[in-house]
């Protein structure tokens, strides 16, 4: 309370109130007489904030806030007052944090165990879901996707880019991650890639049968082209060369 023309008044919140003072000084029941940054003031006790100048229940998350309104008006200290779909305003969870039975919580990072039936959005890589692994629930890389990491990476298709030293970083089981990070048949000088069945076939020896408009490197031999030769596709010798034992070899 402070002292006026001989009464006491209720000091209002966030108004300076007296260290050691009344008890009761302050005018709203849920404030205290406590320090802030240097000077003493009426100030909501925890769990509440000041609306408008009344001590008002701290909103929880996921619930209607004011925009525009106290910064402190959230109850969890991880959560902000922003607009969500639809255009309403509420206290939602901070980047990096889910709704946890109204608590904001670290997301789950991948491969690490998570809440089976829990939020949609409690994995913190968003190409990640929780899933079932082996008999456990696990935020793991969707389809398409390995952890490089801790971040789940797209994977690589034929010539595409993966991860040496992780086996999945490929998109299909007959392709290998090269030492330079690139993902091809494991031998490529016996294997094509063949894109309408996703495998590796064996490379198609001079003046056998070959595939008309197919991979450019189906042909065994790198001076060897697959062409017309009397009526079918062949993987003939180039110009200026003969097959001599299935090699293609300068005339």
């Amino acid at each position: 309370m402070m002292w006026s023309a001989g009464t006491y008044i209720e000091i209002d919140v966030d108004a300076s109130c007296i260290n050691g003072g009344p008890s009761d000084q302050c005018k709203d029941a849920k404030s205290t007489c406590v320090l802030v940054t240097g000077n003493y003031k009426c100030a909501c006790n925890s769990g509440y904030y000041n609306n408008m100048g009344t001590c008002t229940n701290k909103i929880i998350v996921d619930a209607s806030c004011i925009n525009g309104g106290p910064l402190d008006q959230c109850k969890d200290v991880m959560s902000t007052c922003s607009q969500v779909t639809g255009g309403g305003y509420q206290c939602t969870c901070n980047s990096g944090y889910y709704n946890k039975d109204s608590a904001c919580t670290n997301k789950i990072i991948v491969d690490a165990s998570c809440i089976n039936g829990g939020p949609s959005d409690q994995c913190k890589d968003s190409k990640s879901t929780c899933s079932q692994v082996t008999g456990n629930y696990k935020c793991t890389c969707n389809s398409g996707y390995y952890n490089n990491g801790g971040t789940c990476t797209i994977k690589g298709d034929n010539n595409g880019a993966c991860t040496n030293g992780i086996d999945d970083s490929c998109l299909y089981s007959d392709l290998v991650c090269q030492s330079n990070n690139i993902c091809t048949c494991a031998d490529v000088a016996t294997y094509y890639w063949d894109p309408d069945n996703k495998s590796c076939k064996s490379k198609i020896n001079v003046d056998v049968v070959c595939i008309n408009g197919g991979p450019s490197d189906q042909c065994k031999d790198a001076m060897s082209t697959c062409v017309l030769v009397s009526g079918n596709h062949k993987c003939a010798c180039n110009s200026g060369y003969y097959n001599k034992g299935g090699t293609c070899t300068n005339k």
